[in-house]
């Protein structure tokens, strides 16, 4: 038995030596900051509104391809909003961002895009909490018409 329990500690500390590795790996290989991926669907100056779209978990942004062409259909201009390493072809950290850079990087991409306009947040799943917390954080700075959470859980 003494054997079996020092070879499970060489396997533990072989474990938690590889992740700590990894992940430090990461944290010098990767930004610190996400890029947010969106797309603009409309007229970003001439609409009836702007739309901010944000998915949740396990989705990415095919989520909102009907309301999408609904809105778009009527005028209104349509940013999906995609959240980091959500979507497969674009994950950029295993290891995944802190939830306030994440916020932060997305309320840079929404200030870069919108110009001062004001829009709509609508938001799902997990994408509820990002939602939030960027309305939250940075109110003063986005003008957010409306605040709609969908599916929050």
């Amino acid at each position: 038995w003494k054997q079996a329990l020092v070879a499970g500690g060489a396997v533990m500390t072989a474990t938690i030596g590889w992740n700590a590795v990894s992940y430090y790996y990461c944290k010098l290989r990767y930004p610190a900051m996400p890029r947010i991926h969106y797309t603009v669907t409309g007229d970003i100056k001439q609409n009836q509104g702007i739309i901010v779209f944000m998915h949740g978990w396990p989705d990415f942004g095919y989520l909102w391809e009907k309301q999408i062409e609904f809105f778009s259909q009527r005028n209104y201009c349509c940013i999906n909003l995609e959240i980091p390493n959500f979507h497969i072809d674009r994950v950029q950290n295993p290891w995944g961002y802190p939830v306030k850079t994440v916020v932060a990087a997305m309320a840079q991409a929404l200030k870069g895009v919108l110009n001062d306009r004001d829009c709509i947040l609508f938001a799902h799943d997990w994408g509820c909490l990002l939602a939030q917390l960027l309305y939250l954080d940075h109110k003063t700075t986005i003008a957010f018409n409306k605040l709609l959470l969908l599916d929050v859980g």
